[in-house]
């Protein structure tokens, strides 16, 4: 036999000159490639067996029991402690006592022969059996070692129920879930029901007679109490296991600490409590505030747009500028106080919607006729094309919102050129799309993936070179969002920037019903 390409290395611990020739001549006989080496006293086979270990150790131990320095098992449990396992040992032995024999095997012994009563074959096949057994029993020991590192990082423990005896299993793992020291004592079905906590313990009684009784699965959790008085929080899943005849023979499962999870838990869901109430603090804080600056300021815009109508002829040219610069600024201010009340509300979830048949195409023209005379004073050309006839279930006000976002970010950021707005069908998905196009300055692409959030301005690009909150797109996303569409930017610097509002089919009215057919030519104007 060879191990990893070597021969078996076979350390017999024998007195007898004789007996060690025999031995050596069956081993050569049995046609197996043996390195044997010969001590014949237990303290050299002991001394042999001391090093480092690992290092040149035998493969297995030939043990004689009869020694000079010592005798009968003795022998054998001396030469086990000081291999602890790592060496398989065959008794040989002239000791035909079946008591002995017993002992010995249940003591560890991989085998036990006697002498005069073995041949060649037999001696060769128990030193091979001896060596894959320790082999298979390390791979075992290795996955049991590996299986009891996870549980533990895991925090989970299995255990096994044997119904028939009544007998309860841990592993090492669960004993420490309930604070104690694994095999600190040994586990019962009473004394398992006596550390669930008392306000539990009915509860989980009935669960496991029902598994019992259905032969089902289960999944629940429970409260411990541990020897120190502390409470766990353990969640227990697992299966009956029935005998050939269907009968309930095993209940089988596993145990996860989760108390720090729940704890988690907890803190989470007061966390999320506590922002809810921020958010709505907020909310009726800025609802407060608005209604406390729009009131003041729409008596200023009132009185203002009063007193520009009733200015004397001499004053008209010298005080009209000023008042309409008041106006503008008044309203600019009110645009912002809507627009930030409205994206707390979006943000809070507490923005109303009432969603109705739009007619998309009506009011992109709206749109771009209130803005068209802005873009002519900044020497822009406005185009639209209108290449489908569609109505969406949209909230208008949202629609008409985003849209004139979408378009005043359009003339604010472009010097020079044109801004398109289309309405047409993707051409793959056949989904309704419009799209704001303009020829401006760009985003830069590290940017780009921000251009959605509150208050975001680019060094390069969106600066404070052009005035703004830094709301409008946020806003344009929460507004169609809102709604179940969706918003897109594509971009490159120094040539311009779309942005598109996708509807899905299910916001479309079909074969858009009730709506005049809008005109697909353009509709242009310039400088």
């Amino acid at each position: 036999m060879h191990v990893n390409g070597s021969p078996l290395r076979v350390l017999l611990v024998e007195d007898s000159p004789a007996d060690a020739r025999l031995i050596q001549e069956m081993l050569r006989e049995a046609d197996a490639a043996f390195d044997l080496q010969c001590v014949g006293n237990l303290a050299a086979g002991l001394d042999r067996l001391g090093g480092d270990p690992g290092h040149d150790l035998p493969h297995a131990v030939l043990l004689d029991l009869s020694l000079p320095d010592s005798h009968g098992l003795e022998t054998f449990e001396r030469l086990r402690d000081r291999v602890a396992s790592r060496v398989p040992i065959v008794v040989l032995s002239g000791l035909d006592d079946e008591t002995v024999a017993l002992e010995a095997m249940e003591g560890g012994a991989q085998d036990y022969l006697v002498k005069g009563h073995v041949d060649a074959r037999l001696l060769s096949r128990s030193l091979r059996y001896a060596v894959e057994r320790k082999r298979v029993e390390d791979r075992i020991a290795r996955g049991e070692k590996t299986l009891a590192d996870a549980q533990q990082i895991a925090h989970v423990g299995s255990w096994e129920w044997d119904v028939e005896a009544d007998k309860l299993t841990w592993s090492d793992e669960l004993y420490r879930i309930y604070g104690l020291a694994p095999r600190e004592v040994r586990p019962a079905r009473a004394s398992y029901l006596a550390r669930v906590h008392p306000a539990d313990r009915e509860r989980v009684q009935a669960i496991l007679e029902k598994v019992r009784r259905d032969l089902g699965r289960f999944d629940f959790e429970e409260r411990i109490v541990r020897p120190d008085g502390s409470v766990r929080i353990v969640r227990s899943r697992g299966e009956a296991v029935v005998d050939p005849a269907g009968r309930l023979s095993r209940l089988i499962g596993a145990s996860q600490d989760i108390t720090e999870r729940k704890t988690a838990e907890r803190e989470l869901a007061a966390a999320l409590d506590q922002a809810l109430e921020a958010s709505r603090l907020k909310s009726a804080f800025l609802a407060n505030m608005s209604h406390e600056i729009r009131t003041p300021l729409n008596v200023i815009l009132g009185s203002t747009s009063i007193i520009a109508e009733h200015l004397p002829e001499a004053e008209r040219n010298t005080l009209q500028p000023l008042l309409g610069g008041a106006v503008r600024a008044g309203q600019r201010l009110m645009r912002t106080i809507q627009g930030i009340l409205d994206l707390s509300r979006i943000e809070s979830g507490s923005f109303p919607i009432e969603p109705a048949l739009v007619e998309v195409g009506r009011v992109i023209e709206q749109r771009i006729d209130e803005f068209r005379s802005q873009a002519f004073g900044k020497g822009l050309t406005v185009s639209c094309e209108i290449a489908t006839a569609a109505a969406v279930r949209f909230d208008e006000y949202c629609l008409v919102q985003a849209l004139t976002h979408l378009l005043d970010n359009a003339v604010k950021f472009t010097r020079a050129g044109e801004i398109a707005v289309r309405l047409y069908r993707h051409s793959q998905s056949g989904s309704l799309c419009l799209e704001v196009r303009d020829s401006g300055i760009g985003i830069d692409p590290h940017y780009l993936p921000r251009i959605f959030e509150p208050f975001s301005q680019a060094e390069s690009g969106f600066t404070r070179g052009f005035e703004g909150s830094g709301l409008g797109l946020a806003l344009a996303r929460g507004y169609v969002e809102l709604n179940g569409a969706s918003i897109s930017a594509a971009s490159e610097k120094g040539r311009g920037t779309a942005f598109t509002i996708h509807f899905p089919p299910e916001l479309e009215a079909a074969n858009g019903s009730g709506l005049a057919t809008a005109s697909g030519a353009a509709r242009d104007g310039g400088s």
